[in-house]
């Protein structure tokens, strides 16, 4: 089992606890992703992050286990996490935006915090897009202990966007207060919007 997958992602617990510790906490998580040593490869190192992220808090810390999991992450041989896509046209769409950005969080072992973040940007990016647009989708992306969140829609665009951005903007609707809000909960936001469509990319640095 020389240089396996198995025994490299032991080897980074082991530089942060006690083997036994190690051992344990891998081979519960392996359990529950039924995988076992022999079976686990590179890319399971992403998948493992979500059962081993609460040991490791517990025996770490919040801080030390964010950085067990960025080398963890760095063992998916892409570095890279795929982005994932929620077609979102209708109210139910909302509730499974925010599932997918949960599942999403949780597999890279984002703090109860930093997700609630999360959560909040994609709910309200995905009810901006079910009250005021033709219909559209939420990507969701992980990189260099960013998530990102992408939401774009087919029009007709967001007038007054200037004024929503300032916060002189005031709707009965609420419009203004959700971009606000996402720009608040956000490290970075960009929008764009056109008749064509509204483009809205925020990012939430890993806390």
């Amino acid at each position: 089992m020389n240089d396996t997958p198995y025994r490299r992602v032991l080897a980074v617990l082991c530089e942060s606890m006690s083997r036994i510790n190690a051992d344990a906490l891998l081979n519960r998580a392996l359990a529950v992703c039924t995988l076992t040593p022999e079976t686990m490869e590179s890319k399971h190192a992403i998948v493992l992050m979500a059962p081993l992220a609460p040991g490791l808090r517990v025996f770490l810390g919040d801080a030390n286990a964010r950085t067990v999991l960025a080398k963890l992450r760095a063992l998916h041989k892409s570095g890279v996490a795929p982005a994932s896509r929620v077609e979102v046209r209708a109210e139910a769409d909302i509730l499974n935006a925010r599932l997918a950005a949960r599942e999403h969080c949780v597999a890279h072992g984002v703090s109860s915090f930093t997700q609630q973040r999360v959560l909040t940007v994609v709910s309200e990016l995905a009810r901006n897009i079910v009250a005021y647009s033709r219909g559209g989708h939420i990507d969701l992306g992980s990189d260099d202990g960013v998530i990102t969140v992408s939401a774009a829609d087919t029009g007709p665009g967001i007038p007054n966007l200037d004024e929503i951005l300032a916060g002189r903007y005031r709707s009965r609707t609420g419009l203004g207060l959700g971009i606000l809000g996402v720009k608040r909960l956000s490290t970075h936001m960009h929008i764009e919007s056109a008749p064509e469509g509204t483009l809205v990319v925020a990012k939430v640095t890993l806390a």
